[in-house]
């Protein structure tokens, strides 16, 4: 009686998790598609997040929650930069939209990226038992999202400018399109990864890695051109930096040399070994990226100068930021050092005269107590991924863990990169990725205690 309850709570689990996956992409597929036109669809949102409840419902009957020193920061950061927005803005509207709203809000981006984290780490359990089980369940998803990007980019390319390389009607509102797109694509990434690593770790099934990871190709190089189509350089340098981040770990982790490292130790070999199979994926990786891109434009006859990210607009848009950091930021961080001030480019400088980086933002906006706060709270997710913590992790899929910590790792300090060279500190990617990538909040089976 207790196995059979068992099967049926197994099969919940996976009903839930396909409801929660699915509703989410058909929320971020609508919304890309309809970029200028305005689609909201929080009824979606409403039965993502009621599926997302009862996954974390289940789960937490079964498992005890932990929180570490990250999610002290974290907590504290964001009862800070209410307040600084709450005293300094003295505007509800601008607190709705940029902590809660769905364009960007803080907590709302965060609640997606907690939620799937959930959810993949109890899948996650699961691999060690149900490898076969758990990859067929991961190829469906992965074959659902490719369907709906192909979707998206035959909705986008029926809007396409005849002489020009974007859409039309876009009215300058890539920015919120653009970073759902980022967003998939990183679960979409990580699904990707998590096949490779089930299809080496624990079994060997080669040809569905090799299939796997030339689709992926393909599609990177799809939501790169959907990024630019639409207008978001932002995107495009994501897209672009994740998926070589992809096949360069990707290939220095699957080897059996790690494998039999990550089996004997539970430390991450930082050695020689891994050093030096780190630099021969690059080298290799770079190399052959060289020659399919080139051989791609050569055959296709696709004019790249016409693109957004490589015009004149996109240089002139940089050099302005540049100008606003070395004539603004002082002057804003003057104006209240210690505590900031939420309102000091609209007060100071003119409104939209912020700098486009998060640290930075975090100096001028919410004063040295919020960028001491938002520092430690990246300083800590990043070395949360490569340090281990047994209260944290699960014991029965360690050998799956540990690779893909350090695959988060990486994707996450990009992700922290971009956030401080070119965008402020209420990036949507960001805060998801926060959320997603850092197991900032985990659970552990009681058995395990």
């Amino acid at each position: 009686m207790q196995k059979s309850n068992f099967k049926i709570n197994d099969k919940l689990f996976f009903i839930f998790l396909f409801f929660q996956i699915f509703s989410l992409l058909y929320y971020f597929s609508v919304n890309i598609k309809n970029i200028g036109e305005g689609a909201i669809l929080n009824q979606v949102l409403i039965g993502y997040f009621l599926c997302s409840s009862l996954i974390f419902i289940y789960i937490l009957i079964k498992s005890r929650l932990f929180f570490n020193f990250n999610s002290f920061c974290l907590f504290v950061f964001l009862i800070w930069l209410t307040f600084k927005i709450v005293f300094d803005r003295q505007d509800l509207v601008y607190l709705k939209e940029h902590l809660l709203g769905t364009g960007g809000g803080i907590f709302f981006f965060l609640a997606l990226g907690f939620s799937l984290s959930f959810s993949f780490a109890e899948l996650l359990r699961r691999a060690s038992s149900k490898p076969k089980f758990v990859v067929s369940f991961l190829l469906f998803l992965f074959i659902l999202i490719i369907a709906a990007y192909v979707d998206i980019f035959s909705a986008l390319i029926s809007r396409k400018i005849e002489d020009r390389f974007i859409i039309s009607g876009l009215n300058n509102m890539y920015q919120r399109p653009g970073d759902f797109s980022t967003v998939l694509f990183i679960i979409f990434t990580s699904i990707t990864f998590i096949i490779n690593l089930i299809c080496f770790y624990i079994f060997n099934f080669r040809a569905v890695r090799l299939v796997v990871n030339y689709i992926y190709l393909f599609m990177a190089l799809m939501v790169a051109f959907i990024a630019q189509i639409m207008g978001s350089n932002n995107s495009f340098v994501m897209v672009a930096g994740i998926s070589f981040i992809f096949y360069l770990v990707k290939g220095f982790l699957c080897t059996q040399q790690l494998k039999e490292s990550f089996t004997k130790d539970n430390n991450i070999p930082f050695h020689f070994l891994i050093i030096r199979k780190f630099f021969k994926s690059l080298a290799k990786f770079t190399f052959f990226s060289v020659i399919f891109v080139s051989l791609v434009i050569a055959l296709s006859g696709f004019d790249y100068t016409k693109s957004r990210f490589f015009s004149s607009n996109n240089k002139s848009s940089i050099e302005s930021r540049v100008e606003i950091v070395r004539n603004n930021f002082l002057i804003q961080l003057s104006d209240s050092p210690l505590i900031g001030n939420y309102n000091v480019d609209v007060e100071t400088t003119g409104e939209g005269t912020y700098t486009h980086s998060v640290l930075l933002f975090a100096l001028t906006h919410t004063g040295i107590i919020g960028f001491i706060l938002i520092f430690t709270l990246l300083f800590g997710v990043l070395k949360g991924l490569i340090k281990k913590d047994t209260k944290l992790y699960i014991n029965q899929v360690f050998i799956l863990e540990r690779p893909l910590c350090i695959f988060y790792f990486f994707i996450l300090l990009y992700v922290i990169l971009i956030a401080n060279l070119a965008t402020a500190l209420l990036w949507s990617v960001l805060w998801f990725s926060i959320g997603f990538l850092t197991f900032t909040i985990r659970f552990k089976n009681s058995e395990d205690s």
